[in-house]
C-alpha cells in the first residue's frame, strides 16, 4: 500500500509554491515506486476572503488529480489530531526565510511523524526541526529538490521505528506550552516566595511595580530595561512585579542593612509624580542616599523636589520661551521680536521633529541639552524612569553612564536599594 502525505494549514503561499510541490510530486512518483502508489492532500482554507476556496491553488491542485493530488477542504480545530493520524508524513510548506516563525511546525513536531521540509532552507522553522529525528530537510523550491524530498520522506515513514518515533516525540515535547513557561514562573515564584512588606509603600508598589522591574538596560528602549547593559533592545521589562502585594502579605521578612546607603540615585519623570515619590525620596535619603530630581517644572513635582537632596529643572525645546510676567517686553520692542522669533522657530522646527522623533526623544534632547543633569547622570549609580515618557531617557542614560543601574519604576527602585521590605 502507499503513503498519505498531508499538508494541514491556510494556504497563504503563492500559487507558484503549490504548482512546484506538485511538479516535485509528480516528478517523485516518476522516480520511485513507493510514492508513485502514494497520496499527496492539502487539508485547510485555500485563499482568504472573497477568494476563499476559488483561488488559484485550487486550477494548480486540480490539474495534478491523476497524480494523487486533492484538496480534501477545511479541517475543525477539534479533529486536526485525526486528521494527523490518518496521515503517514507532513508536508511543512511556509513562506519567509530566517526571520519569520511558524506556529504550524509546533504541530508537526508534536506527531512524531516524519516531516518534510518546503521551504526556504534558512528558515526560522528549521531551528524547531533541528534535532528532530525524522525531519527531511529540502535543499531548495524547485521542483528537482522536492522530489527528492518527497522520496526521501516516504522511505523514512516506511523505515522509522517505534523508537524512533518516541524520540521524535520526546523532541517535540520541549516546545510544549508549559514545558515553557513553568520553569519563567518557578523563577519568578523564587523571586516573590519571601515576599517583601513595607509600611508605606505596600499599598502602592503593586500598582507602580507593574512598569516591570529592571536592573540596568539594554540599548534600546523598546526591549526595556533589563540587569545587563547588553547592546540589543528588544526584550520588555526583565521582572515584573504585578502580583507583589498579595505575596507580600503572606510572607514578610526582614532585611538589614539598606543598600541605599551612599548611592546616589537620579530619579526622571515627564510627568506629573505620583504623590508616593516623596516618600520614596525621604526613605532613600533616610538610608543615606542622595536623590536628584529631574523633570519639568510641572503641577505635582513640589513635593518631590522640596524632598530631594537636589533638582535640575527641564524645560522641553519645543516648548514657548519663558517671559517673567512681571517683566514682559513692549510690543514690537526687540526684546519682543526675539521671543517671537524664538517661538515661530521652535514650532517650525519641533513640530515636526514631534512627529518624527516621538515626545521621549524630545525630552532626551532637552535633558541632554543640560549640562546640570548630564552632571547628574554621569556621577549617578541608579537611575530610574518615573513614567513611561522618561524610559527612553533613561535608557540613554544607562549608555551614557555603564556603571549606573537602570530602572523602571519607584517600586523596583526601592527593592533594589532594599527599602521595601
Amino acid at each position: 500500500d502507499g503513503l498519505t502525505f498531508g499538508y494541514l494549514g491556510t494556504v497563504s503561499f503563492t500559487p507558484a509554491i503549490t504548482s512546484a510541490l506538485c511538479d516535485g510530486w509528480r516528478l517523485a512518483r516518476q522516480r520511485d515506486p513507493l510514492v508513485a502508489a502514494s497520496r499527496l492532500e492539502f487539508r485547510g482554507h485555500i485563499g482568504a476572503g472573497a477568494a476563499r476556496g476559488a483561488s488559484g491553488h485550487v486550477r494548480v491542485i486540480a490539474q495534478y488529480a491523476n497524480d494523487g493530488v486533492s484538496y480534501e477542504g477545511p479541517v475543525a480545530k477539534g479533529d486536526t489530531a485525526d486528521v494527523y493520524a490518518s496521515w503517514d508524513a507532513l508536508v511543512l510548506a511556509l513562506v519567509g526565510g530566517r526571520y519569520v516563525t511558524s506556529g504550524k511546525v509546533y504541530d508537526y513536531v508534536s506527531t512524531g511523524l516524519p516531516v518534510m521540509s518546503a521551504h526556504e532552507p534558512a528558515h526560522a522553522a528549521a531551528e524547531i526541526l533541528d534535532g528532530y529525528p525524522l525531519w527531511v530537510r529540502n535543499e531548495g523550491m524547485d521542483a528537482e529538490q522536492l522530489a527528492k524530498a518527497f522520496i526521501a520522506t516516504a522511505h523514512m515513514a516506511v523505515d522509522a521505528t517505534v523508537e524512533d518515533r518516541e524520540k521524535a516525540r520526546q523532541h517535540a515535547a520541549q516546545f510544549e506550552r508549559y514545558a515553557q513557561i513553568e520553569p519563567a514562573v518557578d523563577r519568578i515564584s523564587t523571586h516573590f516566595q519571601s515576599g517583601f512588606q513595607s509600611d508605606v509603600l505596600s499599598d502602592v508598589l503593586s500598582d507602580v511595580s507593574s512598569d516591570g522591574l529592571s536592573k540596568g538596560l539594554n540599548d534600546s528602549p523598546s526591549k526595556g530595561l533589563s540587569e545587563n547593559h547588553s547592546d540589543s533592545p528588544s526584550e520588555g521589562l526583565s521582572e515584573n512585579h504585578s502580583d507583589s502585594r498579595s505575596r507580600v502579605a503572606r510572607q514578610p521578612h526582614t532585611i538589614t542593612a539598606p543598600d541605599a546607603a551612599g548611592r546616589k540615585v537620579v530619579l526622571a519623570y515627564t510627568a506629573s509624580p505620583l504623590a508616593l515619590i516623596t516618600t520614596a525620596i525621604e526613605q532613600i535619603r533616610k538610608a543615606g542616599g542622595q536623590v536628584t530630581l529631574v523633570g519639568p517644572q510641572i503641577r505635582g513635582y513640589e513635593g518631590p523636589a522640596a524632598a530631594a537632596n537636589r533638582v535640575v529643572l527641564l524645560r522641553h525645546r519645543a516648548a514657548p520661551v519663558r517671559i517673567d510676567p512681571d517683566h514682559r517686553p513692549m510690543r514690537y520692542s526687540p526684546q519682543w521680536a526675539s521671543v517671537v522669533a524664538r517661538n515661530l522657530w521652535r514650532k517650525a522646527a519641533f513640530g515636526p521633529a514631534r512627529k518624527t522623533l516621538g515626545v521621549s526623544t524630545l525630552w532626551w534632547l532637552t535633558m541632554s541639552h543640560s549640562r546640570e543633569a548630564l552632571h547628574a547622570i554621569d556621577e549617578a549609580d541608579v537611575v530610574t524612569a518615573l513614567d513611561a515618557g522618561a524610559v527612553y531617557s533613561v535608557w540613554e542614560c544607562a549608555r551614557r553612564n555603564r556603571h549606573a543601574t537602570a530602572i523602571n519604576g519607584i517600586g523596583p527602585t526601592m527593592e533594589h536599594l532594599r527599602l521595601a521590605r
